[in-house]
């Protein structure tokens, strides 16, 4: 991982998010990313992977809260008939609060470097149109 970076949870199950380290802690930074098989390591996480799909922070909520809020993205992406892909997985980071734009925006210029795009769910960048889910391919 590059240095720059902050170091992450291993790759967890969304549906089993709650089960993070500091998942109830405020602030930091997460990477959603959604694998067609599980990922070869949960512990080895590469902050830039091309499987990531949004690049997201919070600054004043902890994690649970940021992923658990109604009207998120996700929410009426992923909870589609109260179900979620078994594919979507989730990393997070503690960050200082005052940095964690910051860190979200390093990530992303990196992320935009390594692949030329955005990631495909980034909500600053009309996510809705290129995003799908695989279960919806």
């Amino acid at each position: 991982m590059i240095s720059e970076f902050p170091e992450f949870t291993t790759w967890t199950l969304w549906a089993d998010r709650a089960k993070i380290a500091d998942a109830d802690a405020c602030c930091g930074v997460y990477l959603l990313a959604q694998f067609r098989v599980e990922p070869a390591s949960t512990i080895d996480v590469d902050a830039l992977d091309e499987s990531i799909v949004r690049i997201g922070e919070t600054h004043a909520r902890t994690f649970l809260e940021r992923w658990g809020s109604k009207g998120n993205d996700w929410q009426s992406v992923f909870n589609r008939d109260g179900g979620v892909p078994p594919c979507l997985y989730v990393t997070a980071s503690r960050v200082e609060p005052h940095r964690t734009v910051e860190v979200e925006q390093l990530l992303t210029g990196r992320y935009i470097e390594r692949h030329g795009r955005r990631p495909a769910w980034h909500t600053n960048d009309g996510w809705a149109g290129r995003f799908q889910p695989f279960d919806t391919i």
